[in-house]
């Protein structure tokens, strides 16, 4: 349904529920709402891992303009397994990192 509209919705964990956060309009809109939430919320920029549902270039992106911003971060890139696969379709973006103490709610 989000393609067909041409947008992204922005989904994260709270308490092991997935929730919704966001909706985005552009491709290049969801890397910034990300390169965005790990500035703010990450606990150090030393890690982050980046998560792709057949859409490596994206994933490659991304790494980049985040590598941009932090120099000598490390990353990880993996595809989304399929139970999550099955649910986003094509085309999903994520990432993961540890959240500072004084960011969880």
């Amino acid at each position: 349904m989000g393609e067909l509209l041409g947008i992204k919705p922005v989904l994260t964990f709270k308490s092991g529920v997935v929730c919704d956060v966001d909706i985005i309009r552009s491709a290049r809109g969801v890397n910034r709402w990300l390169t965005d939430a790990f500035s703010r919320l990450a606990s150090d920029h030393t890690f982050v891992v980046i998560y792709h549902s057949m859409a490596p270039e994206r994933a490659k992106s991304l790494e980049g303009e985040l590598k941009a911003l932090y120099t000598g971060l490390e990353t990880l890139i993996l595809s989304v397994g399929a139970v999550i696969g099955v649910y986003t379709g094509p085309g999903c973006l994520g990432i993961s990192f540890l959240m500072d103490e004084k960011n969880k709610p």
